[in-house]
């Protein structure tokens, strides 16, 4: 199973809004493996469209990986 899930919420200077951070994550489809957790497959922001359609340069947009102005992506 996959599925997007809010992280966390900040202020963002570039859109001048509170965004949401989100990450898509993919959950094991059995039990077979014990302790096996979700792996994170991507990072986006709900800004994301806006930000990327004005070239804003964020990893959170995918316009620039290493610009985290939220320091929290892995």
């Amino acid at each position: 199973m996959m599925e997007w899930v809010v992280i966390g919420r900040r202020w963002c200077e570039a859109a001048q809004a509170e965004v949401e951070l989100l990450e898509q994550r993919v959950y094991p489809l059995t039990d077979l493996i014990p302790g096996e957790g979700y792996r994170v497959v991507q990072r986006r922001c709900s800004y994301e469209f806006a930000c990327n359609g004005q070239e804003v340069p964020c990893r959170w947009a995918f316009t620039n990986p290493l610009n985290d102005p939220f320091g929290v992506a892995g």
